[in-house]
């Protein structure tokens, strides 16, 4: 699937009023459960990763990784999978918050850009937070857009119902208070690049990434913290080029 059409889907034109009652949904599959307010309905599920809730024009967007519990890793994802062209990158000054709801890990932020609309430009609020499932090794990643008006009407139901994330079958404990954490969002691509020679190459390695020499044809392996290797072969220039 692609970012943009999940995205898409996910932007809000909120005009209902919201009103403080709850409704459970449960995961088919029963890996989680979270409380919305009443009325709001499961209107979409795409391989069992992205959900879609819906009440009327307003949108939250669910986004479930199996196999990641780590609570950074799971938020980066998050913001490369929900931000890039609209909306933006969050800014580098975003604040963003650890906090511990129904006995897991949580991290969140919210930060406020400017969309054109027409030919005007207006204020748009993203609100995203990611909730580890340890038990359940997963993460859950959730997302809602607001205009001016939704922000007013929805921002507390919004981070209610993102605090309400929990395992199936568990009960809500609550959260506890917000803590400033260090910033995430410094651009590895400003930093300078590392450099490794080789009578044959020079490589420039990106930040993030470490080479390690090899010998005979493997000229060097460049390693990633998260993603996979990447191995440097040079052979012989034969017939066949």
């Amino acid at each position: 699937m692609r970012r943009s059409a999940v995205f898409a889907a996910a932007v809000l034109v909120l005009l209902a009023s919201p009103t403080l009652a709850q409704t459970t949904h449960e995961d088919p599959l029963g890996r989680f459960a979270l409380d919305l307010p009443s009325g709001w309905k499961l209107v979409s599920q795409q391989l069992d990763m992205v959900y879609q809730f819906e009440r009327g024009g307003a949108k939250i967007i669910l986004y479930v990784m199996d196999g990641v519990a780590d609570r950074a890793k799971a938020f980066r994802d998050a913001v490369g999978m929900f931000t890039g062209e609209m909306p933006p990158p969050p800014p580098p000054d975003t604040p963003v918050y650890d906090l511990v709801t129904n006995g897991n890990g949580a991290r969140q932020m919210q930060y406020t850009f400017q969309a054109a609309a027409g030919n005007k430009q207006v204020p748009l609020t993203l609100f995203l937070g990611t909730i580890t499932l340890e038990g359940a090794n997963m993460s859950v990643s959730f997302m809602a857009m607001l205009n001016e008006q939704g922000r007013k009407q929805w921002e507390g139901p919004v981070a209610q119902s993102f605090r309400s994330i929990r395992m199936r079958g568990s009960s809500v404990t609550g959260a506890s208070e917000p803590v400033l954490v260090a910033n995430p969002f410094v651009a590895e691509s400003d930093a300078p690049a590392s450099t490794f020679e080789h009578a044959l190459v020079t490589l420039d390695i990106p930040v993030g990434w470490s080479a390690t020499a090899g010998e005979g044809p493997n000229i060097v392996t460049i390693e990633h913290r998260e993603f996979a290797a990447v191995r440097v072969i040079g052979l012989p220039k034969n017939e066949f080029g």
